[in-house]
């Protein structure tokens, strides 16, 4: 890429970046960036489901529609093709307002209905719904019809808001007449401009939501802007957590045994490698003329040519396994004791792990250890203890300790580096999650627990041991209590607004 060009495309992305970032002289009587100003949702939850509602300010007879996202309680995934039936009554009155059956939408889980022209006061919504075999019942309070009120400080925002969209186009125009210059010119710099433009804060108009209540979490209200550490609750509407994949999962405590989790390298068990020599001078012969390649299978015994003396002595594979060098072509005139071929048996591999010497007596206690892999990252292999080294191996101030590995299929590669965990003391009762729930800030780990429809709770835990795609973890966790498994990056990205007690 020509660095003239790239030094332009970067340049103005960061002026639109520039230009469409709030002042920070903005008066103190203006929304902050993400405060929820539009939306009021209700929420309910049960054994079985999640049930979000939103609507838009409801007005003295205007007619206007109510959002209902529908999500499964211990997985938070949405349901698509439930029946909701609804009603809305109002607080203290007799008969319903209006009753009928919410409709399905485009989005999976979410659904609407229409809200009739309605006097001011009070409301309550009753849902009976239907998904998967299961029914649920929920009675919602707290949907408020009212006049609107002329607030000059809304106003106030309501005209900086008109005034930084304008100024969030005329940040995005530049930016996009240039993405089309560079499209005709290169797509590489198109590319890089694309990227830049979609780290441009979002429009004015991404109000967040306004809740009547979240109800379900024991938390302190903190002002905007506050970090995520332990205790923090996050807020992440549902509909965006139905477009992210946010995911969560029941903790599961099971009995694990505390884990060293060391480095090793694959090597051949003794005996397994090695390589087939001349055994005098002559002229090698490999059958049908082909000289065999690297990665071709041989069995224990089996013919691959013949030497070429005075007779024709047969070259036999001396063990089964993988041929991983050849040093000679067919027809080649070979001196005694010259190496033809390599061969690896990789059915049983050995681990070579580099114990520490304050670890030393716990892998001495041990026989066991979990070993993966980036060769075969989804697999979880055995090892039993077969050795500790006497003297310091090649990782200055540590010992060697020798596994023995099945390896079936041989999706251990030698000379790869592996994990070792090895295991060790009486069994612990520990939470037990994906590694995908983890989220590593400033030396600490978290999970988010989901506390409410819409919110999240950052608790911070130790990992205890790893194997393969899951970990055990101890820290303030419950049985039961429902962690984010997908999604979490964007979990860690939200804004934090209370603090658990």
């Amino acid at each position: 890429m020509n660095l003239a060009l790239m030094r332009a495309v970067i340049g103005a992305a960061l002026l639109a970046t520039t230009l469409a970032t709030p002042s920070a002289a903005a008066p103190e009587h203006a929304p902050a960036p993400g405060t929820p100003v539009n939306r009021h949702t209700l929420n309910a939850v049960s054994e079985q489901f999640e049930l979000v509602i939103a609507n838009d300010p409801l007005r003295p007879g205007k007619i206007s529609r109510l959002d209902f996202y529908l999500s499964d309680f211990a997985t938070n995934e949405p349901l698509p093709g439930a029946r909701l039936e609804v009603a809305y009554r109002a607080r203290g009155g007799d008969g319903p307002l209006w009753s009928g059956q919410a409709e399905a939408t485009p989005s999976p889980g979410t659904y609407s209905a229409p809200w009739p022209a309605a006097d001011t006061g009070a409301y309550v919504v009753f849902v009976t719904l239907e998904a998967r075999g299961r029914r649920g019942e929920f009675a919602l309070a707290g949907l408020e019809v009212a006049a609107a009120t002329a607030d000059p400080a809304a106003a106030s925002a309501s005209t900086e808001s008109r005034a930084s969209r304008w100024a969030w186009w005329l940040a995005v125009i530049p930016i996009a007449l240039m993405v089309g210059w560079l499209a005709r010119r290169r797509s590489a710099p198109a590319l890089l401009a694309i990227g830049l433009l979609a780290q441009l804060p979002p429009g004015p108009w991404a109000a967040g939501e306004a809740h009547a209540h979240e109800g379900h979490d024991d938390a302190t209200t903190l002002a905007p802007g506050a970090p995520l550490g332990p205790g923090a609750v996050v807020q992440l509407p549902k509909p965006s957590q139905f477009l992210i994949g946010v995911r969560t999962r029941p903790v599961r405590f099971a009995p694990v045994r505390p884990q060293i989790s060391v480095l090793g390298r694959v090597a051949p068990r003794g005996g397994a490698a090695l390589e087939m020599t001349a055994p005098q001078g002559g002229r090698v012969q490999f059958d049908g003329g082909r000289t065999p390649v690297i990665g071709q299978r041989l069995r224990a015994g089996e013919r691959i040519g013949e030497l070429l003396v005075v007779d024709a002595l047969p070259l036999r594979a001396a063990i089964g396994g993988v041929v991983t060098e050849v040093f000679v072509v067919h027809g080649q005139a070979v001196q005694p004791g010259q190496k033809l071929l390599a061969l690896l048996d990789p059915a049983v591999v050995w681990v070579h792990a580099d114990i520490f010497q304050a670890d030393l007596a716990h892998v001495a206690r041990s026989t066991r250890a979990h070993v993966t892999s980036g060769s075969a990252p989804e697999r979880v292999f055995e090892g039993r203890r077969v050795a500790i080294g006497a003297t310091e191996g090649e990782v200055p101030g540590a010992v060697e300790a020798w596994f023995e590995v099945p390896n079936p299929g041989g999706a251990l590669r030698v000379g790869a580096v592996a994990e070792v965990a090895i295991e060790y003391g009486e069994p612990q009762s520990l939470a037990t999650l994906p590694r995908e729930a983890l989220h590593e800030r400033q030396g600490r780990t978290y999970v988010f627990v989901h506390t409410a429809p819409e919110r999240f709770a950052a608790r911070e835990v130790s990992v205890v041991s790893r194997l393969g795609d899951q970990v055990a973890v101890r820290g303030s966790l419950l049985p039961g209590d429902r962690v984010a498994i997908s999604g979490v990056a964007a979990l860690a990205a939200s804004p934090v607004v209370a603090l658990e007690h």
